[in-house]
């Protein structure tokens, strides 16, 4: 996992920073350990090779977070040739 630092300005997420965090997953992988507990966990966007899920659309959404930890919920597994990035504000 790699965490990367973002400031978010004015008019973007309300002035708060954003942290994005990288992973590479082990096969049907399914729980991330995030470097900081998301502010909001609504407000959290899970990217696979590109695909964008959202936490809570639809219901009950393709993961959850709970402190700092992401569970993947969505019915096809994660293999190790997929990129994971979670983007969250802190």
């Amino acid at each position: 996992m790699i965490g990367l630092d973002i400031e978010i300005g004015a008019g973007g997420g309300g002035g708060g920073a954003s942290e994005v965090d990288l992973f590479t997953p082990s096969n049907g992988q399914t729980v991330f350990v995030l470097s900081q507990a998301p502010t909001t966990p609504a407000d959290t966007a899970m990217r696979v090779n590109q695909l964008t899920y959202s936490e809570g659309n639809p219901n009950p959404g393709y993961f959850t977070v709970t402190g700092n930890t992401l569970t993947w919920l969505n019915q096809f597994a994660l293999d190790t040739s997929d990129e994971v990035e979670v983007v969250f504000f802190v």
